[in-house]
């Protein structure tokens, strides 16, 4: 493990040093041969004036993969770090969805100044998705999927699936609409191998549709996608009309929060609102809430010493 932290220490001193020398072609040697998490890593890493060499070494295209990747914070120091004109060119190779997740934690003028920077048609479509109530399946879905007509044969759907696949974010799922747009079917990749070309669409597609609601909360949403072991899922009004999909990747996050929330009511290492109030607890209050959990674990560890032991 310690050799491969030194090599790992020495590749990155190499790109460190070639920022620092404003070698602008060794620098994207070594940087774009890392895995995307190493790249943030390694952005993180870099002192601020360094980060901003990152605008003059790298194109919008480029960086766009690793701006997906960061988390808040450190979109937050790229954001400051760059210019205004840069952050909205990453935008164009970004899933809206990721785009509006961004924007929301940018206060009103940071937003307009960047929505400013977008033309008209693409910042309608953001400006559409930063209107939906936050934390809700119409704030976090994304636009980019694969829709065709019942009357479609298999044949015709491959040919559409290979035109737009590049520019669609999930293309396992291919979803059948009628003429008002209106969520009939399903239809995998799988449906399509296993088919002769000349089968109608309608012959073949899933009709039990699992769905969610615009505004459902985003918790619904992420654990139907657990429950159902989905890749996607579906987002429709109340006309059932298909507006867009939410992603396994883009609900992760969501239930390694609510994951988190759950073990710390579990360990009452959360106050509760009186305290909270109060702003202070003391520790007989902390014991006395934590005292039937830890007699329970003596127990259990007792038992599990007994068998260890026979």
């Amino acid at each position: 493990m310690k050799r491969i932290d030194d090599r790992k220490n020495n590749y990155y001193e190499g790109i460190f040093k070639a920022a620092k020398e404003n070698n602008r072609k060794k620098f994207r040697k070594l940087f774009l041969k890392l895995h995307t998490n190493d790249q943030v890593e390694l952005f993180h890493l870099l002192y601020t004036e360094k980060k901003k060499k990152v605008e003059s070494f790298l194109e919008p295209s480029e960086f766009a993969e690793l701006f997906e990747w960061m988390d808040p914070a450190d979109q937050t120091e790229a954001y400051e770090a760059f210019s205004t004109e840069y952050i909205a060119n990453l935008f164009h190779y970004m899933e809206i969805d990721n785009v509006v997740d961004f924007l929301s934690y940018r206060d009103d003028e940071e937003r307009q100044a960047l929505l400013n920077q977008l033309d008209a048609a693409e910042r309608s479509r953001v400006e559409e998705m930063l209107a939906y109530e936050p934390e809700t399946a119409g704030s976090i879905m994304t636009k980019g999927f694969i829709s065709v007509s019942p009357e479609n044969t298999v044949q015709q759907t491959v040919k559409m699936v290979r035109t737009f696949a590049k520019e669609t974010e999930m293309v396992y799922y291919i979803y059948v609409l009628d003429k008002e747009s209106r969520l009939v079917g399903i239809l995998s990749l799988r449906d399509m191998i296993l088919h002769p070309e000349d089968t109608k669409v309608q012959d073949v597609m899933l009709t039990q549709l699992t769905f969610v609601r615009i505004n459902d909360d985003q918790e619904v949403v992420a654990r139907m996608i657990q429950d159902y072991d989905l890749l996607a899922v579906p987002v429709l009004n109340d006309e059932d009309v298909m507006l867009g999909i939410v992603t396994v990747d883009d609900v992760m996050d969501i239930l390694v929060e609510e994951t988190t929330e759950d073990f710390n009511e579990f360990s009452a290492i959360r106050k509760t609102k009186s305290k909270m109030e109060r702003g202070e607890e003391s520790a007989w209050q902390t014991a006395r809430v934590r005292m039937p959990w830890i007699i329970i674990l003596v127990f259990l560890g007792m038992i599990s010493a007994s068998l260890i032991s026979s």
